[in-house]
């Protein structure tokens, strides 16, 4: 059965895996988990929305807990997303305000969130980022050179067009806002 889920959920299906692994893996390891999509934009405080899923990008968390995973609806099988996000990703990953016994959440940056839904070119995924709270909080500058690493990194002109269209739209929104420079 399906569950939609709110930000208290999100955090609540966290804290069972971690705990789940804190009962189940017998080592002194912490794992980390780095959250993408609407989870993520929940979790950055941006979205009052609900999801189906916790979507999980990069994870170095046990197979052992893929089952426990599976039932929370925690989504460890999103690489097909990796394309969506400029290199580094990891490197600019916020933690999740969580008190844990073993694994460590993150969520991408805002920024790389914004790239990644722009390159999904799915209409919600538009809808989730054109908020003024979340074009408030944007460092304009970092989400330019963040367009242009994963432009770079398209494979195809279509795709670069569809990006550029969804990109311009946003800054233009954002610069209408007087939020960013021309």
């Amino acid at each position: 059965m399906v569950i939609l889920m709110d930000k208290n959920e999100v955090l609540k299906r966290l804290k069972h895996l971690d705990m789940s692994a804190y009962t189940k893996i017998k080592d002194n390891k912490r794992y980390s988990c780095i959250i993408v999509g609407g989870g993520a934009l929940m979790l950055l405080g941006f979205s009052n929305r609900v999801t189906y899923d916790i979507d999980v990008l990069k994870s170095d968390i046990p197979r052992e807990l893929f089952e426990i995973m599976d039932e929370l609806d925690i989504n460890n099988n999103v690489m097909a997303y990796s394309n969506n996000f400029a290199e580094n990703y990891v490197e600019r990953a916020k933690p999740v305000e969580l008190k844990t016994e073993k694994i460590d959440f993150y969520t991408v940056s805002l920024e790389d969130l914004i790239i990644s839904k722009l390159a999904a070119f799915r209409e919600k995924d538009v809808y989730d980022i054109m908020n003024l709270d979340i074009m408030r909080q944007v460092d304009y500058d970092l989400l330019d050179k963040l367009a242009k690493e994963l432009k770079f990194g398209m494979l195809n002109d279509y795709d670069i067009k569809m990006f550029e269209y969804g990109y311009n739209d946003f800054i233009e929104k954002a610069r209408e806002a007087n939020l960013c420079g021309s």
